[in-house]
């Protein structure tokens, strides 16, 4: 080889070691760039279509941070994150409030759901029994749940206040006319099939799994509108400490955007938001998942904006049910949320 041949190789040498450094110094700084935080889900339900499809897309990476998903049921996730356990949680704007009211600090930064996803399920015998049909007044249909045994999957949860408010549309006790059970969403289709339980109320497909096979009626839906009273309402937020978001705003701007993304498609391309979810929810029948998806998806929010009229509808419910006492006093409610991440 001649000294001009090994000049020349030094040369590709020397710019091959160049451009690999250079490939080595980027892939550096792209993983430095990413950051991880914790999130905590209260059910695989379709309620939390969102966060499935940026979790199943990996929507939030391309923002540069990794989430890790928690499913703690009902209102531990939001415990969680009073208790530091996680960065963020998924909550209603009632929760949100209720917290306030009693010194527990709450902070939103988005709005998921802005509307209730709840059904009220019979089982099927019950309710022929008691003469329902889909025309039946709403106070007739609530009057039914005498007696009755009654799944939610927590106290205090939004599906144990729909049933209290149900209950009360028919002149009923909650309390003392329906006896509650409460267990987790897949154990309730089994115990209502056995006859353990009369019915449930919980947010889709649960309710739409056991009114397509027949196993039950249903009693009571909000996302077709039988308490429009309760429209639009708070349902999901994006819930963390006051103050995070100060110290970490990176981090809550990179975890609004993912839903951000989620959001749009739910909206703009349900198609494919839709087959995504299959991934999830393999094991529900197709025709299922499509009735409860379309359901979750006329309640999701466009923008992710959070009102505060919605956090005042809040108040009034859990009033209604008994879930806040009405001396008890909410902070501020400017207080309690920002809309700076998602506008």
């Amino acid at each position: 080889m001649t000294v001009r041949s090994l000049r020349s190789l030094g040369v590709l040498v020397v710019a091959a070691c160049v451009v690999a450094a250079c490939v080595l110094a980027a892939s550096g700084s792209r993983a430095q760039g990413v950051e991880e935080t914790t999130l905590a889900v209260p059910a695989i339900s379709l309620t939390f279509s969102s966060t499935f499809l940026a979790e199943e897309l990996r929507l939030w990476e391309k923002e540069g941070l990794r989430v890790r998903i928690s499913i703690v049921p009902g209102v531990g996730a939001t415990n969680a994150v009073l208790s530091g356990s996680v960065d963020f949680g998924l909550g209603g704007g009632a929760t949100l409030v209720r917290a306030a009211a009693r010194g527990q600090q709450l902070f939103a930064i988005a709005q998921l759901m802005d509307r209730m996803t709840q059904e009220a399920v019979l089982r099927k015998d019950l309710g022929e029994k008691a003469g329902i049909t889909p025309t039946t007044p709403i106070t007739k249909r609530a009057q039914a749940l005498r007696g009755t045994r009654i799944a939610v999957d927590g106290v205090n949860t939004i599906n144990h206040h729909v049933l209290k408010y149900l209950a009360r549309k028919g002149g009923l006790d909650a309390e003392k006319d329906v006896t509650v059970t409460p267990m987790q969403p897949p154990n309730m289709i089994a115990a209502l099939k056995s006859g353990a339980i009369d019915g449930f109320v919980m947010s889709v497909p649960w309710p739409v799994m056991v009114s397509r096979d027949g196993t039950a009626i249903t009693l009571a839906s909000a996302p077709r509108g039988d308490l429009p009273e309760l429209s639009p309402y708070p349902l999901i937020q994006v819930l963390t400490r006051p103050g995070f978001c100060d110290a970490k705003a990176s981090l809550c701007r990179k975890m609004v955007a993912g839903y951000k993304r989620a959001l749009s498609m739910i909206h703009d391309n349900p198609a494919e938001a839709l087959a995504t979810l299959r991934r999830k929810f393999d094991k529900t029948d197709a025709d299922v998942l499509s009735e409860s998806f379309e359901l979750a998806r006329a309640a999701a929010s466009r923008t992710g904006i959070i009102p505060e009229a919605g956090l005042k509808r809040a108040i009034d419910f859990q009033l209604e049910v008994g879930a806040m006492k009405p001396e008890e006093k909410v902070p501020s409610l400017a207080g309690l949320y920002t809309n700076k991440f998602v506008q």
